[in-house]
């Protein structure tokens, strides 16, 4: 019986700090996510997790071409976006320099307006039409101020919008840009094509 109080005593515990760092990790009011699919109005954002300073770089990726050094923080959200569909049945996302460049762009742009509207006034998937992408479903997810790509990773996949973005069975292109601004706060993109 002793054991057994331990135990529970013990995984009451270990609930209570991860609900603590899970609250204040999604609390925070310098982070934010929001998703947009095609059949979506724009939403406003969602608070989430804390910002802080990492310096990363951004790439300008020409038309047709994948850049030999893709930024280290795209290919762990790629690998850790399809680690996710692969838990649940779903086919890997594919990456396009067209793509990167889209996504590139738009992570840009939320330094500016954190929106799923551009800077411009129209609408996010606007983008694509600059960088001669074609398709007939697309989708957009944006995040601002999180460290790390684990952390956005894991606040999109706890987000049902964000989620049902990333693991739509309808998407099999993606594009992930992350930007940071002069201040150190990184934003961050997913667009979603077929």
């Amino acid at each position: 019986m002793k054991k057994h109080k331990s135990f529970l005593t013990t995984a009451i515990c270990v609930v209570l700090v991860a609900a603590v760092y899970l609250i204040w990790n999604l609390n925070s009011k310098d982070s934010m996510i929001s998703q947009l699919s095609e059949t979506d109005d724009p939403s406003a954002a969602v608070t989430a997790a804390d910002g802080a300073d990492i310096d990363i770089f951004d790439h300008a990726v020409p038309m047709g071409e994948l850049p030999g050094d893709i930024d280290p923080f795209i290919l762990e959200v790629l690998e850790l976006v399809n680690a996710e569909r692969a838990g649940a049945g779903a086919g890997p996302l594919a990456i396009t320099g067209e793509m990167l460049a889209a996504a590139a762009k738009r992570a840009e742009e939320l330094a500016e307006s954190f929106s799923h509207y551009r800077p411009d006034g129209s609408v996010c998937f606007t983008v694509l039409n600059e960088f001669g992408i074609e398709c007939s479903a697309r989708a957009e997810n944006i995040a601002g101020n999180f460290k790390t790509p684990q952390q956005v990773v894991q606040a999109w996949m706890g987000s049902d919008g964000h989620r049902n973005n990333i693991m739509n069975a309808n998407y099999s292109i993606i594009g992930i840009g992350v930007y940071t601004d002069s201040g150190g706060r990184l934003s961050w993109v997913q667009l979603f094509t077929n």
